[in-house]
């Protein structure tokens, strides 16, 4: 389920000043839609996942930011259920995943994905 949470509340968790976390928060600042979700889901099948997803989109060429440093946080956050988030940045057209603590008041990882250009 949707979490209601301010914009500027959001913006406040991006502290460190990694690729992905400065576009994240310039996407938010220019009106970015977002989406963050209150029910955690578990930490382990979700790593999992982005370990694929990651040799996948190097593969393909597909232009990542923070990749290998969110799935680095993600094995050393030292949780086992995260809240995750998305932010559809416009321009440059990127897709923002986060992933939250359970409390959603501490943002662990934040990974961007370059989305295609519509033809």
């Amino acid at each position: 389920m949707p979490a209601v949470m301010d914009r500027q509340e959001l913006m406040r968790l991006f502290i460190r000043e990694s690729a992905a976390d400065r576009a994240c928060r310039a996407a938010l600042r220019s009106m970015a839609s977002y989406t963050i979700w209150e029910d955690p889901v578990p930490l382990r099948p979700l790593l999992n996942t982005f370990r694929r997803r990651a040799r996948l989109l190097r593969r393909l060429g597909t232009p990542t930011l923070d990749s290998d440093e969110t799935i680095a946080r993600l094995e050393a956050c030292g949780l086992e259920v995260v809240c995750l988030g998305l932010v559809q940045a416009a321009d440059p057209r990127y897709h923002f995943q986060l992933f939250l603590s359970p409390g959603l008041d501490q943002l662990i990882a934040c990974l961007g994905v370059k989305r295609p250009t519509p033809s």
